[in-house]
Formats: structure tokens, sequence, C-alpha cells
């Protein structure tokens, strides 16, 4: 196929702000199906069209985007962004990088969060003593951090309770054969189908 010449009577630029509002994309064979009213559209534009399948034809090439200069554009645009010193004002802090091996995870708290981190840490990696490989240590060790500065108190102990009371609803419910929602289930489907 040759690309058409910009032919006077053929608004080419006018198909192309129109072919992503159609009801279908076009598919990578370049046919489309179209409704009455579409073509009709497309008539207005100078092209023969009518409903149903339908072969768009050849763009002019200034129309057309070279996808790999477009693709080269967007990830510069990207990579400038991405990296915090190329980015113009106030950003956010750079993630910190990772402790060096045998280095003290706890070292960056105030102290009475320090001793308190290394409590619990230890608390926790004597209830893994039989299982405590690096990658569980440093997951403890976020957990440890977590719990010296956020401890836990009896609003997220109350919070506890009753997700666990619930769930203990919920068993006891498919142990009787009933579904744990099946009250609400109902109510939801009698407002449904009386609407």
């Amino acid at each position: 196929m040759s690309c058409p010449v910009s032919n006077p009577q053929h608004d080419y630029v006018g198909l192309v702000k129109l072919l992503p509002l159609l009801h279908q994309l076009v598919d990578a064979t370049g046919e489309v199906h179209l409704t009455e009213e579409e073509s009709a559209r497309i008539r207005a534009l100078g092209f023969a069209a009518h409903a149903g399948k339908w072969h768009v034809p050849p763009l002019p090439p200034e129309l057309v985007a070279d996808p790999a200069a477009e693709l080269i554009a967007r990830l510069d645009r990207l990579s400038a962004t991405a990296d915090p010193r190329k980015r113009a004002g106030d950003f956010k802090r750079r993630r910190q990088p990772r402790w060096p091996p045998g280095s003290d995870p706890f070292k960056d708290l105030a102290e009475p969060f320090r001793t308190q981190a290394r409590t619990i840490f230890a608390r926790l990696c004597d209830k893994w003593s039989f299982d405590l490989p690096d990658w569980r240590k440093a997951i403890l060790a976020g957990r440890a951090r977590w719990l010296a500065v956020h401890p836990p108190d009896s609003a997220w102990g109350r919070s506890m309770f009753k997700k666990r009371g619930g769930y203990a609803v919920q068993q006891r419910y498919r142990r009787d054969g009933r579904h744990p929602l099946g009250l609400s289930i109902q109510k939801t489907q009698a407002v449904t189908k009386r609407a």
C-alpha cells in the first residue's frame, strides 16, 4: 500500500481525531465496525464509509507517529522525573540504603525506643530460634522497630478481641451449616427484588 498524498477533500486530521472516539477501536489489520452515525461522521470528513466493516485508509506519514521515537521520548521524560536529583522543587528524601550485615538495625532510633526495640527483637528471635534465617531476622527487626515506636495499647487489644470474636462467630455459623452473612445477604436480595 502506498501512503496517500495530502488530499484537500479528505480531512485526515479530523479522521485521526475521530478514530479513538469510535465505539470500537481499529484492529491490527486497519479495520473497524462502524455504526450508521459513525459512518456519517466519517463521510462528512470526505471519506467513503458505510455502516459495518470498514477499512481505514492509509494515513499520511506526517500524521503517523514513529512508535520507537515516541517510546524513547517517553522513557527520557520518565528517567528525568525518576531521579530525584533531576527533579525541580521539593521532593521526598531518598530511601536509605540497607544496613550492612552485622550492624545494629536500631542505631538510628532514640534511646528509649532503641532499648525497647532490642528487647522485643531478642524475644522474637527466641520465639523463632528453631528456624531463623537472615530474611526472617530482617522481618523481626522491622516488627521490633514498629512495636517499640508504636506499642500496642488497650484500643488495639479491644480491636483484636473483636476480630477474634467475629472469626469465632463465622466458624460457629459454618459449623451449624449457616452462611456467615446469610441474614444480610437475604436482606440485600429482598431489597434488590423490590427495586
